[in-house]
């Protein structure tokens, strides 16, 4: 898949889903929805956040001397920190849902992913270099 094409797709998905968003919170309220209307805002959410941290972490790595020349791979890296960053906000509005929410468990959730992706970045860089 061309990087013209990737970068059209996660428009598409942020364009789609920012305005299931909109519509979702102007005609109804995530609290009173029931269950699925909760599963609706969540994944219309998630999907926004994804796309648009998608696209600003890549568009940022790309203009960085570091990635002019491997664009793929800033897109790759820029998905997975964006998958990480919008699952920690769905997790802590998860939280807040069922009122549950800390700041001890918000900062381990977010140390959780700090680590994961400390992780996942060093288990690359020793495959690339092997």
């Amino acid at each position: 898949m061309s990087i013209k094409k990737s970068f059209s797709i996660i428009f598409g998905c942020f364009f789609f889903s920012f305005i299931i968003l909109v519509l979702f919170l102007i005609y109804a309220n995530p609290q009173e929805a029931g269950i699925l209307g909760l599963i609706i805002f969540l994944f219309s959410l998630f999907l926004t956040i994804l796309s648009a941290l998608t696209l600003v972490l890549a568009i940022i790595k790309i203009r960085s001397k570091k990635y002019q020349d491997k664009i793929l791979d800033a897109l790759v890296i820029a998905f997975r920190q964006a998958v990480f960053v919008s699952l920690f906000v769905l997790a802590i509005i998860i939280f807040q849902f069922l009122k549950i929410i800390y700041w001890w468990s918000a900062a381990s959730l977010l140390l959780f992913f700090i680590i994961l992706e400390v992780i996942i970045s060093h288990r690359r860089k020793n495959i690339i270099y092997k």
